[in-house]
């Protein structure tokens, strides 16, 4: 008998957001990269009209992602109303997003793919944007995080994070790993925090 086909962390994480995320809810892409996890969120926020509704706070420290990302929203014809893009580390989220009724929050740590590899989320900064994640939840929302250990300094935050997750309440937050398929040290992996009480 064949086996069906493991997703990968990262689409195993859409699969759940999917079915969390719904038109009014309000979200954050902490780490816009070249846009694709924004414009799936901006997706889940979708009526079945096609209109948006509700929004969408995104942020990174390259005007390289933010340009990238703002070219898939024109092309996606998403209203600047249901998004602010900030050229600022996520480690800023408490000043920026004013809402404590969060849906959800993706993280895609590590470097721009395409751009200096040299250019990384910061462990400290990553670690302060996580704490204020954890608190800006509603009741069910999702804080998702992908790791990668396999670049340099992606192992450090990776165990960092790692470490920051088992430490939360599990009376209050839910936290499951997803492996890749063919997992190693160096492999990239989900963690997947969702809050199930106040």
């Amino acid at each position: 008998m064949s086996q069906a086909k493991q997703l990968s962390p990262l689409r195993q994480s859409q699969q759940w957001l999917a079915d969390i995320i719904k038109p009014n809810d309000e979200v954050v892409d902490a780490t816009l990269g070249n846009g694709y996890d924004t414009l799936f969120l901006i997706d889940c926020l979708r009526q079945a009209d096609g209109e948006v509704k509700g929004f969408l706070w995104g942020f990174d420290i390259q005007n390289q992602a933010l340009e990238a990302t703002q070219i898939k929203l024109n092309e996606a014809r998403v209203n600047s109303e249901n998004y602010s893009l900030n050229l600022v580390s996520h480690a800023k989220l408490a000043e920026i997003v004013n809402s404590n009724q969060l849906a959800a929050i993706m993280f895609n740590l590590g470097y721009l793919p395409g751009a200096n590899k040299s250019i990384i989320t910061q462990t400290q900064e990553t670690l302060k944007a996580l704490d204020v994640s954890k608190d800006k939840l509603k009741v069910a929302g999702v804080i998702s995080i992908m790791c990668y250990p396999g670049h340099e300094g992606g192992n450090t935050e990776s165990d960092a994070v790692v470490a920051w997750a088992e430490s939360l309440d599990h009376k209050q937050f839910l936290v499951k790993r997803v492996n890749s398929e063919f997992s190693s040290t160096k492999s990239a992996f989900l963690l997947w925090i969702q809050k199930i009480a106040t």
